[in-house]
């Protein structure tokens, strides 16, 4: 389909230097002023969301695995990093940070919203000149602001905020790379910048997680496939060849640790994917309803977002072939006739909507291969989980986005759907931010809260811990209102218990003042089964439950 994307369009420098004065294009421009004003309240929302809550959350036990990586010395990093089968890049990069400013919530975090916003400056930049119309431009940079599943993991100390920067950067490199292949666009006066940059954005995919390199291949499949059907072998070669080079970090650090004990032995628990899996992606990229934490990432479980998306393909298929079947009756030409008489002569308008379509069309094809190769490939190593499909965001978003608002034959209509969709990134801005305001991660500050204040006013009370120390689960410089002394106090008369419920059978409740507390893993916050279980063996109805999310806590007098 790459190949295609440009088929009936002649040379255009870029969307940018079009001249503002063609004849029909009042209404156009009249439009895209609407809608960039709405992308730039979306985007301005978005940036107050992403920095407000940086420090609204606790760390979970992957943060607190990274944070306590980067907080020790260079080699400790890498000689961790091996548990991992991604290279330790993002560690590299935290334990720089953490030099800088210390190891709390707030800082480490910090480095993610920065990736995350450089996301929105890439979408912005990078899209500058391929080729696009102005409203498909600013709808990417909308839809990539305003990602629920974006902020999320802007809001959390691991990689995938800084692989999500590296897709974005990468999805729009490849858009003008197809642009120039297929002389929509003029290559740059030195030839090799636009493929150094390609290059470059590649690595940086690549090198942050296993999953970046996978996409990294499918992008460089389809520019070496347009490469050759419009350029030629050489050009074809020179894709493929990039798409190497920027592989090879990746493929490097795997080669390196195959057989090496312990090598990517913190993704032994991954299981296979499936068709729910699936699903749940699709209901998180469109995010709607409540978070929820899972065992593989924090989702949103609706179908709402997902709804609105079909309703308005649904919608822009029948606009669609309703102005085709009308300009049928004058002129059964083309498509790109139907859009020429919407906007009026000249057409050059046109030009642009076709290319918006044929690009979506060719995202969409792209993040489709990603997900189905990732998922096939699942089947045999187990390397898909909700977090790490966080690549396919930028092509997944930005195709139906363009696809969307330039199917329909006439201006206005694309101009409403485009602002349809600004309007639901909104709102979905919104259920984003009321889940940001609340814990969804374990609520560890708050449990270090409630102890600190148990101990002060029973010091002889006994703690019964159930996965490991409740000091454990936190990095040393997160301890939030409480403080050193008081945490050194808490581990005082506390009984651990590995996290199995055969190990509740060995509770037994204490003559005195007791807390006992249940970590039953960030995919499963309620747990009402382990707290039935912990109630029976208790036997004490005195004993009450403590709501503390994440957790099954219990305190008896």
């Amino acid at each position: 389909m790459a190949h295609e994307v440009f088929e009936a369009t002649p040379m255009v420098r870029s969307t940018d230097e079009r001249p503002s004065v063609l004849i029909g294009t009042h209404r156009a421009r009249r439009g895209l002023d609407l809608v960039a004003a709405l992308a730039l309240v979306v985007v301005a929302l978005a940036v107050a969301v992403r920095v407000a809550f940086l420090h609204n959350q606790s760390y979970w036990s992957d943060e607190t695995f990274s944070v306590s990586q980067a907080s020790e010395t260079l080699g400790h990093v890498f000689d961790v990093g091996r548990t991992e089968i991604h290279t330790p890049l993002n560690a590299f990069l935290l334990w720089c940070w953490e030099r800088l400013g210390g190891s709390t919530t707030l800082w480490t975090h910090s480095l993610s919203a920065l990736f995350g916003l450089g996301a929105v400056v890439a979408s912005y930049t990078g899209l500058r000149a391929a080729g696009l119309s102005d409203r498909a431009r600013w709808l990417a940079v909308a839809l990539t602001a305003g990602s629920g599943f974006g902020i999320v993991y802007a809001q959390e100390s691991r990689p995938y905020s800084l692989v999500l920067l590296g897709a974005t950067g990468l999805t729009a490199a490849t858009v003008r790379q197809l642009a120039t292949l297929a002389g929509v666009v003029d290559a740059p006066a030195h030839r090799w910048r636009r493929p150094a940059g390609w290059t470059a954005w590649a690595l940086l995919t690549s090198a942050a997680h296993l999953l970046g390199a996978v996409l990294v291949g499918v992008m460089a499949l389809a520019l070496a496939v347009a490469a050759w059907r419009r350029r030629g072998t050489r050009e074809s070669l020179l894709a493929l060849g990039l798409g190497a080079l920027a592989l090879a970090p990746q493929l490097a650090w795997v080669a390196a640790g195959t057989g090496r004990s312990g090598f990517a032995a913190g993704t032994t628990w991954i299981p296979a994917p499936g068709g729910g899996d699936v699903w749940v992606l699709l209901t998180t990229v469109f995010s709607a309803g409540g978070l929820q934490p899972r065992a593989d990432g924090f989702a949103w479980t609706s179908a709402a977002g997902v709804a609105v998306v079909v309703v308005l393909l649904l919608v822009a298929g029948a606009l669609r072939l309703r102005g085709r079947g009308r300009a049928g009756e004058a002129d059964q030409s083309s498509f790109a006739a139907t859009h020429a008489r919407a906007d009026g002569p000249g057409g050059l308008g046109a030009e642009a909507v076709v290319r918006d379509l044929r690009l979506g069309l060719t995202l969409l094809a792209v993040a489709a291969a990603t997900l189905v190769g990732v998922f096939l490939l699942s089947q045999v190593v187990h390397i898909w989980t909700l977090r790490n499909m966080i690549v396919t965001v930028p092509a997944l978003t930005w195709g139906l986005a363009w696809v969307v608002t330039a199917l329909p034959a006439r201006e206005g209509q694309r101009r409403a759907l485009a602002v349809v969709v600004l309007v639901a990134t909104l709102v979905s801005l919104g259920a984003v931010a009321n889940d940001l305001r609340h814990p969804y991660k374990t609520d560890w500050r708050g449990l270090l809260r409630y102890l600190a204040q148990e101990r002060a006013a029973e010091p002889a009370a006994t703690f019964s811990f159930f996965g490991g120390s409740a000091l454990g689960q936190v990095a040393a410089a997160d301890q939030g209102p409480v403080p050193d002394a008081a945490l050194k106090r808490i581990e005082r008369r506390m009984e651990r218990y590995p996290r199995t419920a055969a190990a509740i059978s060995r509770l037994r409740r204490t003559g005195g003042p007791h807390v006992v507390v249940y970590y039953p893993g960030v995919g499963h916050p309620q747990s009402d089964d382990i707290a039935d279980a912990i109630r029976r063996r208790l036997a004490d109805p005195s004993c009450r439950r403590v709501p503390i999310y994440g957790l099954v806590v219990f305190s008896c007098p």
